[in-house]
């Protein structure tokens, strides 16, 4: 029945997207993803496979994070190494007793980039909250393990300066899933859990075996099912060689802890869900809050009709639109 209910969806959404009418900021950010190349590039895993040890994505902390918010730097410290977290303090602080912690989207492998400092600047300044910013470890030099050290560290510690409840989550792509599947460990282990969840085109099933992903896979300029798989094994710890086959019943990709659409919702905090209409994760999220909704999570969707993967980063009428919706559920 749920099959039946996501593919269901799915076709209305293909259907409704040819009517809907998107900015043409939107339509202009779609085209610039596409002549960049990195869908081809992501679409080659033995390519993808070839790369992956590559120091492609180099880390650039801003120099200048954007009018109206300054930046500060301080360090994590887990066992023998320390972390960089960078602080976003917004100019004019209208909720000092609010904190958000980012956690940064880019499949596990790669480091924050400008349009994602340039997004959550915005939404600093909006929110008029400081946000915190782990740069946390990447694979395939460090698997998922080390980096829920760093987040126990992190959180821990925004739990002596803030109310839990003034705690709020916010991730795009793996960090939205990141988040959720730290946030389902707080559930488990009985701790106070923040106050609310984020959520930007979440990355919540590493299997990438929600029915419908395929039907996306052309609409979406930037994601493709074949790559994500290889940064999924590296994340997991698996050996990522074998990027030719599908992860078997028994693969890592379905623990909870890095998929966490099969992990238990009930009792996660109040979530919000944003996703574009043209992205292949659009399946993932549907059923998500699908799952959400069968917790009786307090939870609901944006859906970005004719947008993107996360497109609460891009310049369009839509990703301002996205933003100011942020700003004002971490504000409020």
């Amino acid at each position: 029945m749920a099959r039946r209910l996501i593919l269901a969806a799915i076709g209305c959404l293909l259907l409704s997207g040819c009517a809907v009418q998107r900015s043409l900021m939107a339509s202009f950010a779609e085209q610039a993803i596409r002549l960049s190349g990195s869908k081809h590039n992501l679409s080659d895993s033995a390519k993808v496979y070839a790369a992956l040890g590559a120091d492609s994505l180099r880390f650039k902390a801003p120099a200048r994070p954007g009018h109206g918010c300054r930046l500060e730097t301080a360090q994590i410290r887990v066992g023998r190494n320390s972390y960089p977290l960078y602080r976003l303090h917004p100019r004019r602080v209208s909720s000092p007793e609010k904190v958000v912690l980012y956690l940064h989207g880019g499949a596990y492998v790669h480091e924050i980039i400008s349009y994602q400092w340039k997004m959550v600047t915005d939404i600093a300044k909006r929110s008029g909250v400081e946000v915190y910013v782990p740069r946390y470890p990447l694979a395939p030099a460090h698997t998922f393990a080390r980096t829920y050290e760093l987040l126990d560290e992190l959180y821990s510690l925004l739990l002596t300066l803030y109310e839990p409840e003034n705690i709020i989550f916010l991730g795009d792509s793996a960090g939205g899933g990141l988040a959720v599947a730290y946030c389902q460990t707080l559930v488990e282990k009985g701790a106070p859990l923040p106050g609310k969840l984020v959520l930007l085109s979440p990355w919540v099933d590493l299997t990438m075996s929600t029915p419908g992903i395929g039907q996306f896979e052309s609409s979406d300029p930037m994601l493709s099912r074949s790559g994500l798989l290889v940064y999924a094994r590296a994340w997991a710890g698996e050996d990522y060689s074998a990027y030719s086959s599908p992860p078997e019943a028994d693969s890592k990709l379905r623990d909870p802890q890095l998929s966490p659409i099969f992990g238990e919702m009930r009792g996660l905090p109040q979530t919000h869900l944003f996703a574009g209409t043209r992205e292949i994760l659009l399946p993932d999220a549907l059923k998500f809050y699908s799952l959400l909704k069968d917790a009786d999570v307090p939870s609901m969707l944006y859906l970005g009709h004719g947008c993107n993967h996360v497109y609460a980063a891009f310049p369009s009428k839509e990703g301002k639109t996205a933003r100011k919706t942020i700003a004002r559920l971490i504000a409020e």
